[in-house]
């Protein structure tokens, strides 16, 4: 039950499978063009230039959680198998992937590595603008 609630928490969750691949390339999209209800544009807020741009994804991801958009990227934390923030080793340095620009590119390539996308609609995209 408690891994049902922290998916619900997520946001609307989609199992990836080869029927649904392409419905949620689609819909990845969609909210890069603002044609998807309920997902705000990052890209005229302060916060677009503070955060990581990621053109593919790191090893480890499993999960994507989509929570805005800004240009030709998606706003969103990678998660590992377990439905955690991704945090990967870098030499010296850990890089933590949430709240970062994917690029819608790197986002659709990236799918088939994925078993679920959540879509987090509604997302308060002022609550990360460093205004």
């Amino acid at each position: 039950m408690a891994t049902c609630d922290a998916k619900r928490n997520l946001g609307e969750c989609t199992k990836l499978d080869p029927n649904t691949r392409k419905e949620v390339g689609e819909k990845m999209t969609r909210i890069c063009n603002g044609e998807e209800g309920g997902f705000g544009d990052l890209s005229k807020e302060t916060t677009f230039n503070n955060h990581i741009r990621v053109d593919s994804l790191p090893r480890g991801t499993k999960r994507i959680q989509i929570k805005a958009y800004g240009g030709r990227y998606l706003f969103c934390t990678l998660l590992n198998d377990r439905g955690w923030p991704l945090c990967v080793n870098q030499g010296h340095t850990t890089v933590a992937y949430e709240n970062v620009f994917l690029s819608e590119i790197g986002a659709i390539q990236g799918i088939q590595k994925c078993d679920y996308i959540f879509f987090s609609s509604h997302f308060n995209i002022h609550s990360y603008d460093t205004k």
